[in-house]
């Protein structure tokens, strides 16, 4: 089933005025299904209508920043995710590696672009299944990008590239060979883009044949760290029933965030009550 979970009438609500706006009763709901005892509160009729609190009320514009409006070209576009600094992480740790092996390779800003550039043209002409050997044959190969740089270059380009340099890595840290890579990558997302009061976290199945030791199904975790920069400003995050659970909507509820997600009937913290009720599609019950 699906339920709807927000907090008490002091937590916080979707608004565009001061403190004196009310908001309607249909906005305000009175957690019914996630209670700590694993009971159901008392059903009652929705709350009246009351006054939110000023600190309650969001005042969000979605929009773009400033950087990000001024973008011109696909170059810019482009560059506003990968930025100069991720750009020389990159170089240095590559070039660090292929010392390490012993190769006459130097990468260059311009070589790495380049090989992006191949890489996403790859993509774009559906060659995912070709041997590399055929995109620069004569039979198959595509001219554009035999003059942009030759097979053995691409190769070994590919070989040496690295996000991070392995004898400074931390060995409790399963992540340590993306992590700087991808905490700058989302930093560059996150100052972009100015969210709303209403944040949505899924999740999506990715094709993967190496080995991933670190743990999957951290749904909780998954929530509270990719959302801490938005928390503790009164928003509302919905996800699906692989993130929703009652100790993620308490910890929120802590740091005066929202959540409205599903849940499935078969969670053990859902009461009894609950767990045997069916309630139709698109109806609350307090």
């Amino acid at each position: 089933g699906e339920f709807e979970s927000q907090s008490d009438t002091e937590s916080s609500s979707s608004g565009t005025s001061l403190s004196e706006t009310e908001i309607p009763s249909a906005k305000v709901h009175k957690i019914a299904i996630l209670s700590i005892n694993r009971k159901t509160e008392n059903l009652m009729e929705p709350p009246k209508k009351t006054k939110a609190l000023a600190k309650d009320i969001c005042h969000f514009i979605p929009e773009l920043n400033t950087k990000s409006k001024s973008i011109g070209t696909e170059t810019d576009a482009f560059e506003l995710f990968i930025d100069e600094n991720l750009v020389k992480l990159i170089i240095r740790c590559s070039n660090s590696y292929a010392k390490h092996l012993n190769l006459k390779i130097m990468l260059t800003r311009d070589d790495l672009f380049q090989w992006i550039g191949i890489s996403l043209f790859f993509g774009l002409v559906k060659s995912k299944n070709m041997n590399l050997q055929e995109i620069w044959g004569e039979k198959y190969g595509h001219e554009m990008v035999k003059r942009v740089m030759t097979y053995n270059k691409y190769c070994n380009i590919k070989r040496v590239l690295r996000f991070d340099i392995k004898s400074r890595r931390s060995s409790q840290d399963k992540f340590a060979p993306y992590r700087e890579f991808s905490e700058i990558f989302a930093k560059n997302l996150r100052s972009s883009y100015v969210p709303s009061e209403q944040i949505t976290v899924d999740e999506q199945l990715v094709n993967y044949r190496g080995r991933c030791r670190f743990k999957k199904n951290q749904g909780e975790r998954v929530v509270l760290d990719m959302c801490g920069p938005f928390l503790n400003k009164g928003r509302t995050i919905t996800c699906d029933n692989f993130f929703t659970s009652l100790e993620l909507a308490k910890k929120l509820l802590e740091k005066r965030t929202c959540i409205v997600g599903t849940v499935r009937k078969s969670r053990k913290f859902l009461p009894v009550e609950c767990q045997k009720k069916s309630i139709p599609l698109g109806t609350r019950e307090y």
